[in-house]
């Protein structure tokens, strides 16, 4: 039996892997959680979402990614590890890396890479720059790892790019990037969840990166379907690339990789392009799931 521990499991994509794990047979799924979201003033959303790993029958080691020595405790006897931490625990999966290396047991590492090909940032945002080195550390420390690309996961969708907006209602607005009939490629959380179930025990994919394929859509495409769905027109308001990177560049934090996602998805389409200096290997399905292809990092 595989056992896998799953750093994150309380957040945003975490929770759906710790579902989607839990109904793989043969394979046992231990959550990592930090100590002081099992405590009493832990906010109430992640104290839900602790209450449904112990509905799922899951077992809980504590460990924080700020503390090594943690970490090592909690990878004795563990297989496979995924990470799905959120961007502001990036770069603290530094010690995670390390925890991995010197435990040495550990044969599948899976950082929490999701979302576009970091590589294909022609300037590098601070987020892309992040994920790269961490990226770097797996080949240095010779830790064997599979990175997935899943593009732009679909919750982007809500705000239609525009960071802070909940949904285009709020105002009736809007935003086309470039020409507005560049396709991106979208994922819904629950799909990469599947995705990534899958891939991650294919024996192909051990020291890969894995770009899944997606939903394609343009920006044109699912600004009509919200005017479908609410029967109202919408205000575009045309965004040059020229304004998006100006966007980037002066973004910070969240909203930083907020606007990068519109980049790198409507203004110029990269999850659909193919970096040539790659030695591609083109695996059409893998393990149930339509891989666009796969490459060393």
């Amino acid at each position: 039996m595989t056992t896998l521990l799953l750093v994150g499991a309380t957040g945003f994509l975490g929770i759906e892997l710790l579902k989607t794990f839990a109904s793989v047979p043969h394979k046992k799924i231990i959550a990592l959680v930090r100590p002081e979201t099992l405590s009493a003033d832990a906010p109430l959303a992640k104290q839900a979402r602790v209450l449904l790993i112990r509905d799922l029958g899951v077992e809980i080691r504590t460990g924080s990614l700020e503390d090594k020595s943690s970490l090592v405790e909690a990878l004795r006897g563990i297989d496979v590890v995924i990470s799905a931490v959120g961007q502001r625990d990036t770069l603290a999966q530094v010690n995670l890396v390390q925890a991995i290396a010197e435990v040495g047991t550990v044969k599948r590492f899976v950082p929490s890479d999701f979302g576009y090909d970091s590589r294909l940032d022609p300037e590098g945002t601070v987020y892309s720059a992040m994920k790269l080195q961490i990226n770097d550390s797996l080949v240095a420390l010779s830790i064997p790892h599979t990175i997935i690309s899943t593009c732009a996961f679909m919750t982007w969708l809500n705000g239609l790019g525009e960071p802070g907006r909940p949904h285009p209602n709020a105002d009736r607005t809007a935003n086309v990037y470039g020409n507005g009939q560049t396709k991106a490629l979208l994922n819904d959380v629950t799909d990469v969840a599947r995705y990534c179930a899958r891939i991650v025990f294919d024996p192909r994919t051990l020291n890969r990166r894995v770009m899944c394929d997606g939903h394609e859509a343009t920006v044109e495409e699912v600004v009509a379907k919200w005017e479908w769905i609410t029967e109202k027109e919408m205000l575009r308001k045309h965004v040059s690339a020229k304004e998006v990177e100006k966007r980037v560049r002066e973004a910070g934090g969240l909203d930083e990789k907020m606007v990068a996602q519109v980049r790198s998805g409507f203004a110029f389409g990269w999850g659909l392009e193919v970096k040539e200096s790659d030695r591609e290997e083109t695996y059409g399905i893998v393990s149930g799931v339509r891989v666009l292809r796969a490459c060393a990092i």
